[in-house]
């Protein structure tokens, strides 16, 4: 029970930090939106933003990885070759490359998004 008391206030925290301030004191508006993968159940996790402002998630029980374009809603899936690899982590390079981790198979991955190539 401790843990999760503590794991509550580490998000809070970094919550706090990660918000900006208004200037004037006055409220801060947000706006949440939220899409749906095309693959259900592919458990998609790990986001992260390319230079271009596109958000990439890795869908680690279906083996794909996954770019969302948030001006458009568009998604599309990019299926990697090895089997059950389970892609886990991944990052952007600043060419654009999608570079993960193969959590399954035991290795590092990167994808050209305009070519569409993964090598492993």
């Amino acid at each position: 029970m401790k843990s999760k008391s503590l794991w509550g206030i580490v998000i809070l925290i970094f919550l706090s930090v990660s918000l900006p301030v208004s200037s004037d004191g006055g409220d801060i508006k947000v706006t949440i939106k939220e899409w749906e993968v095309p693959t259900p159940n592919s458990r998609p996790h790990d986001p992260a933003v390319d230079p271009e402002g596109s958000l990439w998630y890795t869908g680690q029980l279906v083996n794909v990885l996954g770019r969302l374009d948030p001006r458009t809603g568009k998604i599309r899936e990019y299926p990697l070759m090895v089997p059950d690899s389970g892609p886990h982590g991944l990052v952007s390079d600043k060419e654009g490359n999608i570079w993960f981790t193969a959590n399954y198979k035991g290795y590092i991955g990167k994808l050209n998004p305009s070519s569409g190539v993964v090598t492993e």
